[in-house]
Parts: structure tokens; sequence; C-alpha cells
């Protein structure tokens, strides 16, 4: 399975769902992320840990698609638009976005492009802020205007922050005293549910 995250705005968790979501996949075969984001966020998050349980490399050095099951793309917050046809092609674009304003305008300008490319895409809501209805709202209205979203939202947790900072994934993350985050199986049990609708709808 090809799933590529494709987004024209940055700051939008793309490059942490990505990770996670590979983290994810790589319990259910091998997979690979590309990290095709000039940021090297993926890459450089990995580098500052113990190594992730997939196999990880920027867009010059792409293998054998063939000896992974699953494949995940980091692309750039602005894909070019050869780039944006080839990313088309996935099983799966998933596009993450806050429910901000200036985010969700982006969100269906990405939308509206891969629509006329064809492509199969899922919205992501991401960042959601705790004790607000903001993201529930967010994905109403995507909802009523006939885009497919994914049911469960990101929330926005320092533990992810502290995951990045550590090189690890949110399920693997510390807390200052070197004990298990307290909010790690919180922010994993979110991604795990993300990746399950990849899997099976």
């Amino acid at each position: 399975m090809l799933i590529s995250f494709v987004g024209f705005k940055g700051g939008v968790g793309k490059s942490t769902s990505s990770m996670h979501l590979a983290g994810y996949l790589s319990d259910h075969g091998g997979t690979l992320l590309i990290d095709g984001d000039q940021n090297r966020t993926a890459l450089n998050w990995a580098k500052r840990g113990p190594g992730m349980p997939f196999s990880l490399v920027d867009e010059t050095q792409i293998p054998d698609l063939n000896s992974f099951v699953h494949v995940v793309v980091d692309t750039p917050a602005r894909p070019a638009p050869d780039d944006l046809e080839d990313l088309a092609k996935s099983d799966l674009c998933i596009c993450p976005a806050t429910p901000s304003a200036p985010d969700l305008e982006a969100l269906l300008g990405t939308i509206d492009t891969l629509s006329s490319l064809g492509a199969r895409y899922k919205v992501l809501l991401t960042l959601i802020q705790a004790s607000t209805t903001e993201g529930e709202e967010a994905q109403s209205m995507l909802v009523e205007k006939g885009i497919p979203v994914f049911q469960r939202l990101i929330r926005g947790l320092a533990v992810h922050r502290r995951a990045a900072d550590q090189g690890c994934l949110v399920r693997d993350a510390k807390d200052n005293r070197g004990r298990r985050d307290p909010m790690a199986g919180r922010a994993w049990a979110e991604y795990r549910a993300i990746g399950e609708e990849v899997l099976h709808g």
C-alpha cells in the first residue's frame, strides 16, 4: 500500500503523522517511510533516537518498493505539479489540517487539486486543542461538503514534541524522570485508530 501525506501548508502535523502511521504499519508488514520534505523532519527525528521500527530514506535513495508491504511518503508543504500527479497515483493521499480557518482554506485548495487528478484522499484533522469542540465542528463541516475525513482526531499534545526531541514514537516517549510519559498511551491510541482506518476503512 502506497500512502502519501499531501498538503499546501506546513505546520499541520504532516511529518509527525507520517512517522506515526509508518510506526503503526510496521506492525503489519515491512514499511518504508520516504522523507520528501526539504526540512528532513522525519530523518532528523529518527537520528535523535535509537532507531525506528521502519526503514527511512529521502527521495534520492528510494530502494525497490516491492520489498515493502507499506510505503509512506512525507511530502513538501507545496509539492510541484509534476510531483502532485505522481502522488495522486497513491492508494491513499492523507491531507492533514488543523481546524483553523487558514488551514482549512489551504486544505480545500489541496482537495480541489487532488480531485482534479482523480486521487483517492482523506482528511486528517490534527493539533486539536483540548477542551474545545473545534475539531468536531471542522469534521462536521467537511462531512457536509462530502469530503472524506478520518473519524479520529489527533490532539495537540506535548508528548508529540517530547517524542520528536527523544527521537522515538509517542508510544515510547519518556517524561522528565525517565518514565513512560503519562500521555504516551493516549497519543499512540489516536494514531493507532488512524492506522486501523487506513487498513480496514
